[in-house]
């Protein structure tokens, strides 16, 4: 009987991980406003001509992770939604992509598109939960989505703190 449950456990943990983009969940564990933001087309450098808009809300774990819920609106063909660091404006380098490289929504995206987290351990080198408090704090990080029609940009905007 023991034998029959194990492959069923596997199954569904692979499930999860799958719908999750291979990153491990932490459940209940308590979290605290981070950060949010708002897209839209106007943003972006140079600004797109979209209709889509979008939102974010990170919420930092006690531990080492942030997680996030995003919300798209009109967004067709999204392939790629990263964090970056640049000033308004500027066009930056990516701190962390939230999405597998490589992949094409299909269709449009009219609601929650994603909820997640990511951990410190994602940021390049020496960039921190904290560093990155500081940058969001400072007005040099912001949040983009890319499309198959704009794929410098369909949707940016700058994460704030949250208060």
């Amino acid at each position: 009987m023991n034998r029959l449950r194990l492959p069923s456990i596997i199954a569904v943990l692979v499930a999860c991980l799958s719908c999750n983009s291979g990153r491990a969940t932490v459940p209940d564990q308590p979290s605290e406003p981070f950060a949010d933001a708002s897209m839209r087309a106007t943003d972006v450098v140079p600004p797109s001509t979209s209709t889509g808009t979008g939102s974010a809300d990170f919420r930092r774990g006690r531990g080492l992770w942030v997680d996030y819920t995003i919300t798209l609106n009109n967004v067709t063909g999204l392939t790629g939604l990263k964090i970056y660091r640049g000033a308004t404006g500027t066009n930056g380098t990516v701190l962390v992509n939230l999405m597998l490289t490589g992949v094409t929504v299909p269709g449009t995206i009219n609601g929650v598109f994603k909820s997640s987290n990511f951990y410190e351990a994602e940021m390049p080198a020496g960039f921190t939960l904290d560093s990155l408090r500081a940058a969001i704090a400072a007005g040099t990080v912001y949040l983009m989505a890319t499309t198959t029609t704009r794929p410098d940009g369909e949707i940016r905007g700058a994460l704030s703190l949250s208060k």
